[in-house]
């Protein structure tokens, strides 16, 4: 991946070049700078008092594709992120493998925060690192990644400290549901402790879905309430309802998207359904697919309301907009728990989603 002569236009590796040939310094299976020397470089720039943002990558949902298509599939993908990204990121600094499936990010173009924010967006939105599929071999597999930045010497004026700013913004990530970055932001995030976010938000979602879901009146306003913390946490944007006659609808306003999804019969008795890109249900849902796509959403997750074999209806809850989307345990847990509540509520009040 790097060469020789690419790695020589930064001072450190053009001095490193003189001792060892370049294959000591990269990864054996991705091609980019091998984790003890991703680590010397970012120290070398602290030493030189070199501004630069660093970030680390977190692929998401790594173990399901060695568990499901193998090593050598996982093998694959490593291998085309740590390309892809290395590409996108040009002469503006370098990529280095940490360990596993994460990557170390040195950005040395700038180390502001709209400016490191510009640079993720493009990693996340270009369609050329992320949120995209990669083809290994026979195989298409959708991928996404958490990302945790900081930057020197605004952030951490060490290797500790900063490195420290980027486990908790890349645990606060993961908290959010993952498939996002998080760039540091002391207002934000100078307080947050990596054991509770990585150990009780989950926790912490559900109780907070379920008081606000007990505190309020009125089968709609609580489905709103209890998904207020479920949304902010897990990054999630709209909740929409399909009632008993089939019509989708918006959980607030309750105004009628159409008239009749046919989500039932696409279901055929499954509790949830998850769609990375909405075209893969067009064919077969095309109301629904209309409702969605017109409201600039590309992704949705539908659970099914059920109670003691009575179903009233379902929940679809959608990211952000456009934003191809690989659903999360997190995720089905919380919308099948706010879907247990609302079915609760039903049948001990006798009354249908409407």
């Amino acid at each position: 991946m790097y060469s020789a002569e690419f790695l020589s236009s930064y001072p450190f590796f053009a001095e490193m070049l003189k001792q060892a040939d370049v294959s000591t310094m990269l990864d054996s299976l991705t091609g980019v700078v091998s984790r003890a020397y991703i680590i010397r470089f970012i120290r070398f720039l602290i030493e030189s008092k070199t501004p630069f943002a660093l970030g680390m990558m977190d692929l998401d949902n790594f173990k399901s594709v060695n568990d499901n298509y193998g090593h050598r599939a996982g093998d694959g993908v490593l291998s085309e992120i740590a390309g892809s990204l290395s590409d996108f990121l040009g002469s503006d600094g370098l990529v280095g493998r940490f360990g596993g499936d994460e990557f170390l990010i040195v950005y040395l173009k700038s180390n502001t925060y709209d400016d490191v924010h510009d640079f993720y967006d493009g990693v996340y939105d270009s369609g050329k690192v992320l949120r995209r599929i990669l083809h290994i071999g026979a195989l298409d597999i959708f991928m996404t990644a958490t990302v945790g930045c900081a930057s020197y010497p605004i952030d951490g004026d060490d290797f500790d400290s900063l490195f420290a700013k980027i486990d908790k913004t890349l645990y606060r990530g993961k908290s959010k549901g993952r498939n996002c970055y998080i760039i540091y932001v002391p207002s934000k995030h100078a307080n947050l402790e990596i054991t509770t976010l990585a150990k009780h938000s989950l926790y912490e979602t559900l109780r907070l879905a379920s008081e606000n879901f007990d505190e309020s009146r009125g089968v709609n306003v609580r489905m709103q309430r209890a998904f207020a913390p479920i949304a902010e946490n897990l990054r999630l944007n709209k909740l929409l309802y399909i009632n008993g006659a089939g019509q989708l609808k918006d959980a607030l306003s309750q105004v009628i998207l159409c008239e009749h999804t046919r989500v039932s019969e696409y279901l055929n008795g499954r509790d949830m359904v998850s769609f990375t890109h909405l075209e893969d249900v067009k064919d077969e849902l095309p109301d629904f697919f209309a409702a969605l796509d017109a409201l600039n959403y590309n992704a949705a997750l539908i659970s099914r309301i059920a109670r003691e074999g009575t179903t009233f209806g379902y929940l679809v809850v959608c990211p952000e907009q456009r934003t191809m989307r690989m659903w999360q345990d997190d995720e089905f847990a919380a919308i099948f728990f706010l879907c247990r509540l609302v079915a609760t509520h039903l049948t001990s009040e006798r009354k249908p989603l409407v």
